[in-house]
């Protein structure tokens, strides 16, 4: 045989390699199709999992659940102010108590306070007892209380008043406080 004889022409050749090529393209589109169809198909179902409305839905719940914190923080920041007020007002006043107990120390446990009424500076006293003996001594204390100028000053007698059919006699005195 001779070498001269070629029994596959050149033209031949190249078009195996253009069929082969092509085939080779046929491939890889087909491979890239069904790559894409499958990327396409989870991004749709991953986009109707997590579609908009239920983003907006969470949002919603979200800002909900913020402004209800906002409320509380508001009302927590109102009972601070008002706390911190009351503390400012309660350091301010002058405390009476200590003068009140005096005042009440000198009744004797037959003299019994009915009423106390304390405004700014007055306090209002009434008592009571069945011995008018005993309502004169704790008016004479409140009287030398007064005197020494260190709790009472301008002790006044509003009313004396007896009840005739239980025998009380009640006393209802005013007076300022130091």
């Amino acid at each position: 045989m001779s070498p001269d004889i070629n029994l596959i022409s050149a033209d031949d050749k190249r078009t195996l390699q253009v069929a082969k090529a092509l085939l080779i393209t046929r491939i890889v589109a087909v491979v890239l199709l069904f790559f894409i169809s499958i990327s396409a198909v989870v991004i749709f179902i991953l986009n109707f999992a997590n579609s908009t409305s239920s983003i907006k839905n969470q949002q919603n719940s979200v800002l909900k659940q913020l402004t209800t914190f906002k409320k509380k923080s508001a009302n927590v920041a109102l009972l601070n102010d008002r706390l911190r007020n009351i503390s400012a007002i309660t350091l301010k006043r002058k405390d009476y108590n200590p003068k009140i107990d005096k005042i009440l120390s000198l009744a004797s446990p037959v003299v019994t306070p009915d009423s106390l009424a304390l405004d700014e500076n007055k306090i209002s006293l009434r008592v009571s007892s069945n011995s008018l003996l005993n309502i004169g001594q704790f008016l004479d204390s409140l009287v030398n209380l007064s005197a020494k100028k260190d709790t009472l000053k301008n002790v006044t007698v509003d009313n004396l008043n007896v009840n005739v059919s239980t025998g009380i006699y009640s006393l209802s005195i005013s007076a300022e406080i130091l």
